[in-house]
């Protein structure tokens, strides 16, 4: 191989390392959701957990993971709230579209805001 082959080479070998070295999944968006409930029974409580897992057929989440809070005795924990849900997805677009579709405005409509009484959302 001649010194510019070479040269050529190396150049685009070495501009194509920032690339590889950053792959699509470090895009990945974390939506949290932590409920708390005006009454905690568990009819009310496995009633969202079945209609929150119904989210999953709308288009852009990639994985969606509902439950109940773990008593913890430790300090740090918090574990004064009821149900977490935890969503992921490939970027902010997509979960914003998500906020915005209709099976998500009916479920906060129809399931959430009757039993709710505070929620918490991080998303990073």
């Amino acid at each position: 191989m001649n010194t510019s082959k070479l040269y050529i080479f190396l150049t685009l070998f070495f501009a194509l390392i920032p690339i590889a070295a950053f792959p699509a999944s470090n895009t990945i968006i974390h939506h949290q959701v932590f409920l708390w409930l005006k009454n905690d029974n568990s009819e009310t409580i496995e009633n969202i957990i079945y209609e929150t897992n119904k989210l999953k057929t709308i288009p852009g989440i990639i994985d969606l993971n509902v439950g109940t809070v773990i008593s913890s005795e430790r300090d740090i924990v918090d574990d004064s709230y009821h149900i977490g849900i935890h969503m992921t997805f490939d970027s902010v677009i997509s979960m914003n579209t998500y906020l915005k579709h209709p099976v998500h405005q009916n479920y906060l409509r129809d399931y959430i805001k009757p039993v709710l009484n505070k929620i918490r959302v991080y998303d990073f």
